[in-house]
């Protein structure tokens, strides 16, 4: 009867270490088919759209400006606010971590 009931709890113990397993494996399936849903999402963008990181949001919609109009200095613009106002027209994707925008 001993021999059986530890035959049991071996099998317990192995069945558990199998289901500890398949749920590590589910979990990196997991992570990874998020993975792919990124890149899938990446393909999308044209190859001819520009990236911009979030942090350099702002200094893009300057460069943008100073390329498209000719401004007198004497204008104060709130840049950090023009950006913001901008950024509604872009769509915004994460990739890794990072929130990049593009116009869609």
């Amino acid at each position: 009867m001993n021999t059986i009931m530890n035959t049991v709890n071996k099998f317990k113990k192995e069945q558990k270490e199998i289901q500890d397993k398949l749920d590590d494996l589910q979990e990196e399936i997991n992570d990874l088919q998020e993975e792919l849903s990124e890149y899938d999402e990446i393909n999308e963008i044209n190859e001819n759209e520009t990236l911009i990181h979030e942090n350099d949001f702002c200094a893009y919609v300057i460069e943008m400006f100073q390329d498209m109009y000719d401004l007198p200095e004497e204008i104060v613009i709130d840049w950090e606010q023009t950006a913001d106002d901008l950024q509604t027209n872009y769509t915004s994707i994460e990739i890794n971590g990072n929130v990049y925008y593009y116009i869609a």
